[in-house]
């Protein structure tokens, strides 16, 4: 019984030091230089010019150094990535880990149009995003839309992101006009559907709470015409939520 107790001992013991060996190799930080290349590590430490750190496979071994310069970025076990790029300092926090997000335009509803969007990171600093809304009401120059927006990040992903980029979309509005009833000696106001198209500059910022969950603020101007002939200048500002995944 004493033997059958001593080797269910040594059993657990081995099963214990294998899984905490197996959670030590996937708990490894990864650095990532300019032209790449993964490197599969455990940082000792970051100064203001380089990185100190031990190969995974070896972390007994020597200690090897890479400067700022070659290194994109390091990405932790848990997730966080840090980028070291375009003179930024020592590292910056970016929030490019999920790239697909959706986002609800909490604006538009407050104005009574429901609005939502979809969008895509492309590479380090491109966005492309998706929108689409139904209005409740006539009270917009553009009614129910779809279109796109595809954003330019000069400063990557960063806490607090500004962006820019060109904006279009398609959607009906209501043309009013007013012609004269000698009736009843007088101007009516009449009204029409129509069809329109918008091109618009788009500004704005995005403040990224976490790696899942960002506000976003943004402002276009640009001009529109439609298919009876009307054209003119359009603004419209928003403020949505996003949930990236």
């Amino acid at each position: 019984m004493k033997r059958q107790n001593l080797t269910s001992v040594k059993l657990n013991i081995l099963l214990i030091t294998l899984f905490c060996s197996l959670a030590s190799i996937k708990a490894q930080d990864k650095i990532i230089l300019q032209g790449g290349d993964t490197i599969e590590v455990k940082i000792s430490k970051i100064t203001e010019k380089s990185i100190s750190y031990h190969l995974s496979n070896y972390a007994d071994g020597p200690l090897y150094e890479v400067s700022h310069s070659r290194v994109s970025r390091i990405i932790y076990p848990h997730g966080e990535e840090i980028a070291f790029e375009d003179g930024f300092g020592p590292g910056t926090q970016i929030f490019d880990n999920h790239k697909n997000s959706i986002e609800v335009i909490v604006s538009e509803f407050v104005a009574g149009r429901a609005s939502m969007a979809y969008s895509r990171i492309l590479g380090k600093r491109l966005e492309l995003r998706l929108q689409g809304a139904y209005s409740f009401d006539d009270n917009f120059d553009l009614e129910n839309f779809a279109g796109f927006q595809f954003l330019y990040h000069p400063l990557s992903f960063r806490k607090v992101d500004y962006y820019t980029g060109i904006s279009s979309r398609v959607g009906n509005m209501t043309e009013y006009y007013y012609p004269y009833y000698e009736n009843y000696n007088s101007y009516i106001s009449m009204s029409t559907p129509s069809l329109a198209m918008t091109v618009e500059l788009v500004n704005g910022f995005k403040v990224n709470l976490n790696q899942r969950f960002a506000i976003n603020f943004g402002f276009t101007a640009g001009a529109f015409a439609s298919n009876r002939g009307r054209s003119g200048a359009i603004f419209s500002g928003f403020v949505g939520t996003a949930f990236r995944f």
